[in-house]
């Protein structure tokens, strides 16, 4: 049985991931500016998300590789799997963050922009990103927002003022280069397994 890998090509997991860091920099500045990401800078990052994975799955099945859900299969089959890792990262990812809105943790756009970028990331690594993101909150990240929008505008913001888009920058640009370094090419290869070989290899 062929080897499990999450990518078909380093070159591939590169522009996966360069693609993926620049959208969650550019919400990150755009987010501190105007303390809103954009609805179209949403859907473009949603869309991508859906493009890259089906086509991730699809370039898999064509090298005879096991995706993610699914076994080895022809193309359609490997498109279907990228496209259903899709949907659940997108159901994860907004079901995180609808809670925390209901908590008041959050605003209606980090609803939106997580359950997005979940369409990139999938069920596991959704996880992933969300706890990390809530280790960057607590090294001060969120405390050094308010204590900037207190001298600049003079008063305490609202909760749903509260970026969440820096530390889910800061969060998925580290976690994923971390799982994701042996498929980068930035250790040599089969020096280490990565999470989604695990994660491929557990959900059999």
């Amino acid at each position: 049985m062929p080897t499990a890998t999450f990518f078909p090509s380093p070159e591939f997991a590169w522009a996966f991931y360069l693609v993926l860091a620049g959208l969650t920099l550019v919400a990150a500045y755009v987010d501190w500016q105007r303390l809103v990401v954009p609805k179209p800078l949403v859907a473009l990052t949603l869309l991508l998300g859906l493009g890259f994975n089906v086509a991730r799955g699809v370039g898999l099945a064509g090298q005879g590789q096991a995706v993610y859900f699914f076994g080895p299969g022809g193309p359609i089959w490997g498109g279907s799997d990228g496209l259903l890792f899709s949907l659940a990262g997108f159901g994860i990812g907004f079901g995180l963050f609808f809670i925390m809105w209901i908590l008041g943790t959050c605003g209606g756009g980090d609803v939106k922009w997580f359950a997005a970028l979940g369409a990139w990331l999938g069920p596991l690594w959704s996880l992933y990103i969300l706890m990390g993101t809530w280790v960057v909150v607590m090294f001060g990240f969120v405390v050094v927002g308010w204590a900037v929008h207190f001298v600049r505008y003079g008063r305490k913001p609202r909760k749903a003022q509260v970026a969440y888009s820096f530390p889910v920058a800061v969060s998925t640009i580290a976690i994923l280069a971390w799982v994701c370094r042996a498929e980068l090419g930035l250790i040599p290869p089969g020096s280490v397994g990565t999470v989604p070989q695990a994660a491929i290899q557990s959900s059999r």
